[in-house]
């Protein structure tokens, strides 16, 4: 039986050595043939392993917490548990040597594939648009922007603005591109702390996150047009529905539907009659105020969109407003301008209300994911592997959605990925695994010592974060326990529960053990030191 007994105490202290079941992100990685091989192509250090740093920080940020920084600030054992500090993840995490933002962009290409093949049927579209990421606080957050306008709250912030390219297709969401922007200009442009190689892959970020807005995004389309995204049609609100943009996305080969201002802007009808778009939507206002009704399209107008040389054929829907539910707003009908001319009026509409799910995205982002909150990072490197981070976090729940749960919502899944990881069991198995462990030593061991059975008693019933199941069945068997058998077995217990659970043991408790491994004694502090006879409380 004693063999038995070391074996199972050697998995316990040894789990990398024993087979563990493989928990869901893992099984959606692999799914997505994005494993261990596949990571580590990222990875330019020659004696350090992305994998060992990349999945246990995705399971401790799937389980609910926000930001990189909360794990070391509020779960304590985190150190101990992940096997790194928080200095040497952030080192990792600003050094040019790991492309994260290559890493991103490659799982959630490969999530956009899955979604695209899961869904033949059914006509996908690429969704752009933009959101600030606010660092009022950070005044030395290098190459953010110093004045940064949110249209939401008429209000100037200080931060980076964040491009994102994703795809929709039936009621699913997966970016698959992302660049995070500062300013063009340089008296608003904050100072630069770090001197980097141009010609690496952190130089062409810092060189991007300088350049136009219009000309970054048109990067972000030619990199997507070698991709499963090429050809599909781009949704977009009306900053960028323009002439120029409509023309440069054309040339790559991807159809546009857009908001569309209500400016002065002239189109072409194609019997040559010119137009404008605030003549139009100040004709249909009318005719409503006269008590004319209109249907879901109001008015429909095959015009050419005149860029230069480059003439497109287009149309002009003038379509009900989505957010009009009969009350009075300013805007019942919205000017939506497309290229796509083999689609219906009514197909146009439908398709555009399809461009709420990349804000919807953005929501879940910033709340789920902590992309502003708890960020306190300067350097720019560190700031593109956070926002990397929380995209890959965001695909990858979108994948398990995808593949394991496909009847659940999205919160569903979280909270389903919040109870399971790598390092969190469920609790009944762990404590079913310390009965069998502490069954092992009755039967293996005879000899007991009574003042330390009642240390480690105390210890335990002590301990915040162990579970009443296993505080039962460690104090019930430690009394046939020998000396050095006990100190094995709290050992090994303590391994599991850093193990097992989000929030390890208590660190009183973890520097007891520690000095009763180490010299065979320990002292109880005055938080602990009650009468030994109160077996009550002792038992937990």
């Amino acid at each position: 039986m004693l063999p038995d007994l070391m074996n199972s105490v050697h998995a316990i202290i040894h789990p990398d050595q024993a087979q563990k079941p493989k928990s869901l992100m893992e099984r959606v990685l692999e799914g997505l043939q994005m494993g261990q091989p596949e990571i580590e192509k990222y990875n330019k250090f020659k004696r350090f392993r992305l994998w060992a740093l990349f999945l246990p920080i995705i399971m401790w940020m799937s389980q609910g917490t926000k930001n990189i920084s909360a794990i070391f600030c509020e779960v304590e054992g985190a150190q101990g548990a992940l096997g790194f500090s928080r200095s040497s993840l952030y080192d990792k995490l600003a050094s040019p040597l790991i492309e994260w933002c290559g890493l991103a962009h490659a799982i959630m290409m490969s999530v956009a594939k899955l979604l695209l093949k899961l869904h033949p049927g059914d006509e996908g579209f690429l969704v752009l648009d933009d959101s600030n990421i606010e660092r009022d606080r950070a005044k030395k957050c290098e190459l953010g922007s110093n004045k940064l306008f949110d249209h939401n709250t008429r209000r100037w912030h200080r931060g980076f603005c964040l491009i994102q390219i994703g795809v929709a297709i039936s009621n699913l969401f997966v970016p698959v591109a992302f660049k995070l922007y500062g300013t063009a200009k340089d008296e608003y442009r904050i100072e630069v702390r770090r001197n980097v190689d141009m010609r690496t892959t952190a130089g062409k970020h810092r060189k991007e996150a300088t350049v136009s807005k219009p000309e970054l995004v048109l990067e972000m389309l030619r990199y997507l047009s070698s991709t499963v995204c090429a050809g599909l049609t781009i949704l977009c609100d009306s900053w960028f529905t323009s002439p120029s943009f409509i023309a440069s996305a054309k040339a790559l080969g991807y159809g546009v539907i857009g908001l569309h201002k209500e400016n002065r802007t002239k189109y072409y009808t194609f019997d040559g009659r010119a137009i404008c778009v605030a003549d139009e939507a100040r004709k249909i206002k009318e005719a409503i105020k006269a008590g004319h009704k209109f249907g879901s399209i109001a008015k429909s107008i095959p015009v050419y969109i005149v860029y230069h040389q480059t003439r497109i054929k287009g149309k002009l829907i003038f379509a009900k407003n989505w957010r009009h539910d009969g009350s009075a707003v300013k805007k019942p009908y919205v000017a939506i301008l497309t290229t796509r001319l083999d689609m219906t009026d009514e197909e146009v509409r439908q398709a555009y209300r399809r461009r709420w799910r990349i804000e919807q995205g953005f929501r879940i982002l910033k709340s789920w994911f902590g992309l502003i909150s708890g960020n306190s990072a300067q350097l720019f490197e560190t700031n593109i592997a956070l926002v990397s981070l929380a995209h890959i976090r965001y695909a990858l729940l979108i994948a398990c959605k995808v593949m394991l749960f496909s009847q659940h919502t999205l919160n569903q899944v979280r909270k389903i990925l919040v109870k399971e990881s790598i390092y969190q069991q469920p609790i009944a198995d762990i404590a079913d695994g310390m009965k069998r462990t502490a069954d092992n030593i009755q039967e293996a061991v005879v000899a007991a010592d009574d003042g330390l059975h009642k240390d480690i008693s105390q210890i335990i019933a002590k301990s915040p974060d162990i579970p009443d199941e296993a505080k039962s069945a460690l104090t019930e068997k430690l009394t046939r326990a020998s000396h050095q058998q006990m100190r094995i077995m709290t050992k090994a217990m303590l391994r599991a529960i850093a193990l097992g659970f989000k929030s390890p043991i208590h660190s009183t408790a973890i520097d007891m053990v520690t000095n009763l491994l180490v010299r065979g004694n320990v002292t109880l502090p005055a938080t602990f030191r009650e009468p030994l006879n109160q077996e009550s409380d002792s038992c937990g």
